[in-house]
């Protein structure tokens, strides 16, 4: 049994095993809106309307919400891996060789190709935004003049894209053509990807 509060009003519920996590995305999002593109957010406020018109129904509505839920967290995983990959810019971009900050980027990493569902959670979110917030620090505390110049990016049309880990050809296309929609378009450029959903690090991916 459980005290929850919604709409300004208090009752005692008790939230059934596994219904707890979409429970607190829906009546505590805040640090998990900030990852969800306009029309995700009028979802989750339509959710959030129904919970609360619905409050002694929980768990009811708490399972109608399950498959939504589930297409907003693949969302904010997606704006989540941009968050990361700035980040991860920003640190080559400085040449700072901390070895910690090296580990817990390769942890994200790690948990974006084996364990997605761990970064949606409140814990997980809560690690990328405090390590997003010591890369900013660092980029902002950087000695700009001392520093190498920065490469050429890569993910230009008409050039060549080396695939770095957590890619996907929808992503690729973003960064490229502002239109995850366009990935059709490297992928009939490139007969050596065979599948579009399996490319690895290190492959070369000709940009039309």
């Amino acid at each position: 049994m459980v005290l929850l509060i919604l709409g300004g009003s208090s009752f005692c519920a008790d939230i059934e095993s596994g219904y707890q996590d979409i429970y607190d995305k829906i009546a505590n999002p805040d640090i998990y809106e900030r990852y969800l593109p306009k029309s995700g957010l009028i979802r989750l406020y339509a959710i959030r309307r129904t919970l609360r018109d619905n409050k002694y129904d929980i768990n009811h509505v708490l399972q109608a919400s399950k498959r939504v839920i589930n297409e907003l967290d693949a969302m904010v995983l997606l704006a989540l891996a941009d968050r990361l990959d700035t980040a991860g810019g920003k640190y080559q971009r400085i040449r700072n060789d901390n070895p910690e900050l090296q580990a817990e980027y390769a942890s994200f990493a790690k948990k974006q190709r084996e364990e997605p569902e761990t970064l949606i959670t409140r814990p997980g979110m809560e690690s990328i935004e405090a390590f997003i917030d010591r890369i900013d620090a660092l980029y902002a505390q950087a000695n700009w003049q001392n520093l190498p110049a920065a490469s050429p990016p890569l993910n230009r049309a008409g050039g060549i894209y080396v695939v770095k880990e957590g890619d996907f050809l929808r992503k690729i296309a973003r960064d490229v053509y502002g239109d995850e929609d366009r990935w059709n378009i490297i992928y009939r450029a490139n007969p050596q990807i065979k599948n579009p959903d399996l490319i690895y690090p290190g492959m070369e991916v000709a940009i039309p």
